[in-house]
């Protein structure tokens, strides 16, 4: 929702950040979505799983790269960011 650190959070901010960006997403889609990717972090942690299925994300995706979307590279950009770090 804010894009803070969810992993400083507690688990009451936690659910507070995931359940607050879901009522958003809905209002302006329909949907919640289908999978939580947690800011400022690769990796999910068991608190962030947890509160995010109790909101209805049945998947927390985590990345390795950072694609520096932020700083709005366009799609080539993004694109050649990702491709030049992944690795199988």
């Amino acid at each position: 929702m804010h894009h803070l650190d969810i992993a400083a959070m507690t688990a009451l901010g936690t659910h507070a950040e995931i359940a607050g960006c879901a009522r958003r997403l809905y209002a302006l889609t329909g949907s919640v979505g289908r999978r939580f990717r947690p800011s400022q972090m690769h990796y999910s942690t068991p608190l962030i799983e947890r509160e995010a299925r109790k909101v209805g994300y049945r998947t927390c995706v985590s990345c390795d790269v950072d694609w520096l979307d932020y700083t709005d590279p366009g799609p080539d950009a993004i694109v050649s960011t990702v491709l030049g770090a992944a690795r199988l």
